[in-house]
C-alpha cells in the first residue's frame, strides 16, 4: 500500500512507514545515529544528589583523589543539569559514579532518572559505582549498585556508603575505593 510517498508493511518485521522518495538518505541517519562515539580521553563523570552536602562533600573528595592520579573526573550535581546533558556525558566517559543518600530506604529520585535513562547497549562494560550517604539503614547505595550491574557496568560490588558526615576514617575508606575503581578502569 502506498499512500502520498509513503509505504506501509504489512510484514510483522516493520516498525513503521518506509519512506520510499530517498531510501538512502534513511539508511544514513540510522547508520550515524547508530555509531557509537570514541571516547577521546580516559574520564569519570560523578553524578550526585545530596540532601545535606555529606554525598556532595564525598563526590569532590573522589574526583580529587581520581583527578590526582592522572585521570580527568568531573563532578556534576544531578538536579541542576539537563537529563539529556548527563546523558551525553555518560556516553563520552569511560567511567561513572552515582551518589545519592539514603532516605526511607531508597535512594532519591535524582539518581534513578539518572539511571533510568542509561542505554545498556552502548555503556555496556564501562566501570561504574555507587556511593552515598545514610542516616539509618543504607540501602540506596547497594540498590544503586544492582541497578548499575543491570545495566551491564563493570561494578564494585560494596559500593561505597558511609553514616551521616564523611570523617576521616570514611576518607580512608574512599581512597581504597577509588583504587579499586581505577583498577576496574585500567
Amino acid at each position: 500500500m502506498v499512500v502520498t510517498g509513503v509505504q506501509t508493511c504489512a510484514l510483522p518485521i516493520c516498525h513503521g512507514p518506509v519512506h520510499t522518495n530517498d531510501i538512502q538518505m534513511y539508511v544514513n541517519f540510522y547508520r550515524k545515529w547508530a555509531e557509537i562515539e570514541d571516547i577521546k580521553e580516559k574520564n569519570v563523570q560523578i553524578f550526585y544528589i545530596s540532601a545535606y552536602h555529606n554525598t556532595e562533600a564525598m563526590a569532590k573528595y573522589i574526583a580529587n583523589k581520581i583527578n590526582e592520579k592522572g585521570i580527568k573526573a568531573e563532578v556534576h550535581e544531578i538536579t541542576s543539569m539537563n537529563l539529556s546533558d548527563i546523558v551525553s556525558l555518560i556516553e563520552k566517559a569511560s567511567g561513572i559514579m552515582i551518589g545519592s543518600p539514603t532516605i526511607n530506604q531508597d535512594a532519591v529520585k535524582p539518581a534513578w532518572d539518572v539511571l533510568s535513562l542509561v542505554c545498556p547497549i552502548t555503556n555496556r562494560g564501562k566501570v561504574a559505582a555507587a556511593f552515598g550517604s545514610y542516616g539509618w539503614s543504607g540501602e540506596g547505595v547497594p540498590m544503586l549498585t544492582q541497578r548499575l550491574k543491570s545495566l551491564k557496568f563493570k561494578v564494585i560490588e560494596e559500593g561505597l556508603k558511609f553514616k551521616f558526615v564523611p570523617a576521616s576514617k570514611e576518607f580512608e575508606q574512599a581512597d581504597k575505593f577509588v583504587e579499586e575503581y581505577l583498577q576496574l578502569l585500567n
